[in-house]
């Protein structure tokens, strides 16, 4: 997952919203399926992926309460400071 771009958002409504980047060609462009408008789950499991796209509320509000750090933590990938990254 692109750290600039972000996680897929899941709003109240159960919809949820992919990063505009997966229409160039990046993060869930592979799994994602135009015309259902949905995370194709046979693809995602076909690709051998080792982590499903899952979606997370991640505004604000969920941000800041205990919500966000019950269950499953969210997998950032590596960490190491960011000059390292360059």
């Amino acid at each position: 997952i692109c750290r600039t771009f972000g996680l897929i958002t899941l709003h109240n409504d159960g919809k949820y919203t992919l990063p505009f980047c997966y229409s160039l060609g990046l993060n869930y462009s592979k799994v994602y399926d135009g015309e259902t408008k949905k995370i194709d789950y046979d693809k995602v499991k076909a690709l051998g992926y080792k982590n499903w796209p899952e979606a997370h509320r991640t505004n604000l509000k969920t941000l800041m309460s205990k919500e966000m750090f019950e269950g499953e933590p969210l997998n950032f990938g590596e960490l190491k400071p960011l000059i390292e990254w360059l």
